[in-house]
């Protein structure tokens, strides 16, 4: 049965359970949106049933959703005992006569100390290209996944790992964010897979091989997670089954001296451990990242006005004027702020953006209200190293762009025109909606063997600009990477954007380790014109909802003296 979903408020009304998988990767932002979806729903007597899933479930989020009177219930299998760990094979034997069912094998873990540095994972897996074939010679029928943080480092090893393994009759697949339909679908045939996501990995595509890097304890437990699900698969009607469950961890080496190291670590070198023990010691010792949590009073009632301010269209208000004044009182106790002093923030920046720009509209409050958040750096991408037509057409941020990709500026005109072609003669439908917005359009050729540097730079001073520790909206940013022939194309759309940004007066690097930032937020160099021929850039900036989100931790800053980092 081919059924087609209307978004919005049919398939409220339609769907009585709504599920949120792998909930522990949602940001703050998305948080909020979720939070205030919820209210929505709930104070618009549409009452239905919400089912989170998640390795790591969020203590502060069920709280808020209590204090709105939903009523929750937490699914811990640990807790209530229902996971056994036997020591034997007569103990699993047992169990599985009780009719318990196994939903993870003895694993192999080798934990890999490196250097917490960028290609540091990429260079260890090339140079150990051989440990990961002979595995696969020892163990006929094995399966294997690879899954980095880069895209850009998968697209580097896919190639250098086919030429390897198609020489011994072993296939090698790719899946990523920016890989097309048709290649996803053929990396789960494949004998090794290297991807960003573990979407797939350990459901659809069965392995018994892992290598891995990870961001956090979150993303570690949930990364090795996805080896030893199953005994086997099948291929052209026969049972192949696995012999033996292998993960290497690709870890910062500070992880390792705190798992093996100093007087009573709390992991040995030969230990066997159950995955409780060792996903408990796991998010004790890996580094702890900021969970923003100042996000939901400052940031997320903004969107909740923005609802709120929905509901009191002229059409819909007197239909929804109880829902109105239920939801606003929801969201006033779960985010801890009022409504009416949103309304003068709100305000304030629309009058802003006109005095600076002359223009109307409200970049801040557009983004703060923005469920999914849009990136004003987008571009739109033709991806050439892409093998179905249909699957070329793709988004790419610009800083992505500017330090991994061999590219060619396009034109929009161009662009859309080759689109339309494609879709016209391959019978494919390619959603266009996504490119309106675009800041440049391009041909990707290639990805770059080294990343280059650039920075992002201002036509003017920034002391100024970061001593006000709060959103801006700037104008006249541009790009500096002087060997970059295409940047000057970049710069002349770049320069006349409204960019919400959020603008501190400390190098990138201080600014990640000491308000402890996750591996992926996107936090940028950029120098002003006093600095522009330093070494390093003296400022770090985030755009969009991750500058509100850096908002959440800095704005309390001392404007003299000493700095006080709230993290």
């Amino acid at each position: 049965m081919i059924a087609r979903i209307n978004y919005g408020a049919e398939s409220i009304r339609i769907f009585n359970l709504f599920i949120f998988d792998e909930f522990h990767i949602f940001s703050a932002p998305q948080i909020a949106g979720v939070i205030n979806t919820m209210l929505l729903i709930n104070c618009t007597n549409h009452h239905k049933k919400f089912l989170f899933l998640s390795a790591t479930p969020d203590i502060e989020f069920i709280d808020k959703l209590k204090i709105a009177g939903f009523r929750c219930q937490e699914i811990n299998p640990l807790d209530k005992h229902k996971y056994h760990f036997p020591n034997n094979q007569q103990q699993e034997q047992e169990l599985q006569n009780q009719n318990w069912r196994q939903v993870s094998r003895r694993v192999r873990l080798n934990l890999i100390s490196l250097e917490p540095s960028f290609k540091a994972s990429e260079t260890w897996i090339k140079e150990n290209s051989n440990l990961i074939l002979e595995y696969f010679q020892r163990n006929p029928g094995s399966k294997g996944a690879i899954i980095l943080n880069s895209i850009a480092a998968v697209k580097r090893l896919v190639p250098f790992f086919q030429k390897i393994f198609e020489a011994h009759g072993l296939t090698v697949g790719e899946n990523t964010g920016l890989s097309g339909k048709l290649t996803k679908e053929k990396s789960l045939l494949a004998d090794l897979v290297f991807g960003t996501s573990t979407i797939d990995v350990g459901v659809d595509f069965k392995i018994n091989l892992l290598i891995f890097e990870s961001s956090d304890a979150g993303n570690f437990i949930q990364r090795l997670g996805r080896l030893g699900r199953h005994d086997g698969y099948e291929k052209d009607g026969e049972k192949i089954k696995f012999e033996e469950y292998t993960t290497y961890a690709l870890v910062p080496n500070f992880l390792v001296e705190r798992l093996f190291l100093g007087d009573n670590p709390p992991l040995e070198n030969t230990g066997n451990y159950d995955r409780a023990f060792l996903n408990t010691t796991i998010k004790e010792k890996y580094r702890q990242i900021n969970d923003f949590r100042g996000y939901y009073q400052r940031w997320g009632a903004v969107q909740s006005f923005y609802l709120f301010h929905k509901l009191s269209d002229r059409t819909i208000q007197q239909q929804y004027a109880q829902s109105r004044e239920k939801f606003q009182k929801a969201c006033e106790n779960v985010f801890g702020t009022s409504l009416k002093s949103i309304a003068g923030r709100v305000s304030g920046w629309a009058k802003d953006w006109k005095t600076t720009s002359g223009k109307s509209g409200n970049p801040i409050a557009e983004d703060a209200s923005s469920f999914r958040g849009a990136s004003s750096l987008q571009c739109g991408l033709y991806d050439l190293t892409e093998e179905n037509e249909a699957d070329r057409f793709k988004t790419y941020d610009l800083p992505g762009i500017l330090g991994n990709l061999e590219i060619e500026m396009w034109t929009e005109a161009g662009f859309m025109r080759t689109l339309k072609e494609t879709a016209q003669r391959t019978g494919q439908p390619i959603p266009k909606g996504k490119y309106e917005h675009c800041l440049g359009f391009m041909k990707l050729r290639s990805y770059r063997e080294e990343r280059l540097n650039w920075k992002f730079v201002y036509p003017g001073d920034l002391q100024g600009i970061a001593d006000v520790w709060k959103i801006q909206v700037l104008t006249g940013i541009e790009v500096w990477q002087p060997d970059n022939n295409y940047v000057r194309e970049i710069n002349k759309r770049l320069k006349k954007q409204g960019l919400v940004c959020y603008v501190l007066r400390h190098p990138i690097a201080e600014v990640r380790n000491r308000l402890r930032l996750p591996m992926h937020f996107q936090l940028y160099p950029i120098s002003d014109e006093l600095s522009l021929h330093d070494n390093s850039a003296p400022y770090a900036i985030a755009f969009g909802q991750s500058a509100l989100l850096l908002d959440t931790l800095a704005y309390r800053f001392k404007s003299k003296g000493d700095e006080i980092w709230i993290a």
